[in-house]
């Protein structure tokens, strides 16, 4: 059996970015020299710099979650003293059953009026014959 392959080579820790390649012209004094490829040096400062923002913004993003759990928090601690059952509607049964009391006992106390009256009015006309 044949030997096996070797393996790949390990990627390379810093990436080297390609340039394009400069026109051709002629090799004349004023002509400006071709382009370096950037320096390792300032590679990484790219890389520094990505990666500072990169935490930036994760940061950012910390605090807004952390601002939105407190807010929940709070929320969450109100709706937990709330009353709940019976207790949560209480205050309005009473105040409804107390209402409906005072209108029935008005409606009554008009009924009653217009009875009395139409009694004196059939009173006054027995009376009178």
């Amino acid at each position: 059996p044949p030997p096996p392959p070797p393996p790949p080579p390990p990627p390379p820790l810093m990436k080297r970015i390609p340039t394009p390649p400069l026109p051709k012209t002629s090799t004349s004094s004023s002509a400006a020299p071709a382009p370096a490829p950037p320096s390792a040096l300032i590679v990484a400062f790219a890389r520094m710099v990505e990666a500072e923002s990169q935490l930036d913004y994760a940061y950012a993003k910390h605090a807004q979650i952390i601002r939105k759990r407190k807010i929940l928090r709070a929320q969450i601690e109100k709706l937990e003293k709330l009353p709940v059952g019976y207790d949560a509607f209480k205050k309005d049964l009473e105040k409804l059953i107390s209402d409906l009391e005072s209108s029935k006992t008005t409606a009554q106390e008009a009924e009653l009026t217009a009875l009395e009256e139409e009694e004196a009015a059939l009173m006054e006309v027995y009376v009178n014959h």
